[in-house]
């Protein structure tokens, strides 16, 4: 049974937005993922700070010239001091957590990404003829 012009554009543009909608979203994904692995490393990077200047003031041995980004960890108290490492090591089990959630995640959407797109196919796309012939024989 022939294909209606009207019928083959509606199937085309169904095609074209499942395909674009899948791309789209696995990027979101890893874009996400490098976020929230950046987020973490910055994390991490304050909570050895303020570990090592807790073990330093423990030992009276407090540097008296630092970065001025880290100045103001010298300046807080014990009790803040611990009360922020303590809420930094929740944030860093969280941020594992979702990052762990995120990595098990992204393999499935980029299979699911493999399947709707034929790796290949648009990198031979030069013109809008060679576009429609591409969506043409996907559909």
């Amino acid at each position: 049974m022939p294909c209606s012009p009207l019928g083959n554009e509606k199937s085309l543009q169904k095609w074209l937005d499942d395909e674009l909608e899948v791309m789209v979203n696995v990027r979101e994904g890893r874009f996400k993922y490098e976020k929230q692995k950046c987020k973490q490393t910055a994390l991490r990077e304050e909570l050895a700070l303020l570990k090592q200047v807790d073990r330093l003031s423990s030992n009276s041995d407090v540097p008296h010239k630092v970065n001025k980004g880290h100045s103001r960890l010298l300046s807080m108290s014990p009790n803040a001091r611990m009360e922020r490492i303590a809420s930094l090591e929740h944030m860093l089990s969280m941020s594992t957590n979702a990052l762990t959630a995120m990595a098990s995640q992204l393999p499935e959407a980029e299979e699911r990404e493999c399947g709707l797109v034929v790796h290949g196919r648009w990198d031979q796309v030069r013109s809008i003829n060679d576009m429609q012939r591409t969506c043409f024989r996907a559909c």
